[in-house]
């Protein structure tokens, strides 16, 4: 989902629910928003087991490019998209709201 706050704001928003480790890694960002119809930050919401807001961290766009964090994924050998996952203890300064746990 993109939204847009101002003209010169773009933010995508990524939310996964968990406790276990698979909550780490985002859904699948197209080719499209890395390509062409860059955000400029991406926010990546984390739920609890009963759907309450854990932890929010805030991305900017340009960090997790220019750092290579967003990791390729492939369907048969074809780029349809990319990942983040979230490294707790080193995205501490992305934290926006909640423990990060």
């Amino acid at each position: 989902m993109m939204l847009k706050i101002s003209k010169k704001e773009r933010y995508s928003v990524k939310t996964r629910m968990g406790t276990k480790g698979n909550w780490k890694v985002t859904s699948l960002i197209p080719n499209n928003t890395i390509d062409n119809d860059s955000p400029t930050h991406l926010i990546f919401v984390h739920l609890d087991d009963e759907y309450k807001v854990e932890s929010v961290w805030s991305y900017p766009w340009e960090y997790l490019v220019n750092n290579n964090r967003l990791r390729p994924k492939s369907v048969k050998g074809v780029v349809r998209g990319y990942t983040l996952t979230v490294k707790v203890s080193l995205d501490k300064q992305f934290l926006v709201f909640g423990s990060g746990k």
